[in-house]
């Protein structure tokens, strides 16, 4: 049986919004086109979600918890100091490049539409504060005073953001975002 005869689920619309989004901008996540790429019906979108904004809402948890939550997760199995932050810059340097979420664009898309979504840019707001915090953590673990730790989380999350809208690939985000690193864990210390 394949996908098209198959159910989908509240996760197939979730990620399928996060593809229209970005291969289309704000304007693709509209149900009925969403509803022909997958090859079902709009019937199929309202027996998961209430209205286009409870799908909104379910697009937003989901990412919160692939783009962050997962993240911090992972990152912190990884001993505190150096050993945290490279665990962190291998998974965001991976992080974000399943096209079944959008790809590469999916990130930058997500960016986009805050600026037209209210709710969205709160959501948006929340993570970016929340990996800040982390990312100060992680400076704070290798011996950076506070405020050169926030400095530095600063710098390092918009240095992230850039290589995204860059389109930059793998192994190009890894480079930089390690050598940026580095760089700021000298000038922060001194050297």
């Amino acid at each position: 049986m394949d996908k098209m005869t198959q159910r989908l689920s509240r996760e197939d619309w979730v990620l399928a919004g996060f593809r229209a989004l970005a291969a289309k901008g704000v304007g693709g996540l509209r149900v009925e086109p969403v509803a022909r790429d997958l090859g079902a019906t709009k019937g199929s979108f309202y027996w998961h979600f209430a209205d286009p904004a409870a799908w909104r809402d379910a697009m937003l948890e989901y990412w919160q918890d692939k783009a962050y939550r997962s993240i911090v997760v992972l990152a912190s199995e990884a001993p505190p100091g150096m050993a945290r932050l490279a665990r962190l810059v291998a998974i965001a340097s991976a992080e974000g490049r399943d096209p079944a979420y959008g790809g590469v664009e999916g990130e930058p898309a997500l960016r986009a539409w805050a600026r037209h979504d209210p709710i969205v840019a709160g959501v948006l707001r929340g993570v970016d504060a929340g990996r800040v915090g982390f990312l100060h953590d992680c400076f704070c673990e290798v011996g950076l005073p506070d405020a050169r730790a926030v400095e530095a989380a600063k710098l390092f999350y918009a240095g992230y953001i850039g290589l995204q809208e860059l389109n930059t690939s793998e192994a190009e985000m890894r480079s930089s975002l390690e050598g940026l690193l580095v760089s700021l864990c000298a000038a922060a210390a001194g050297k």
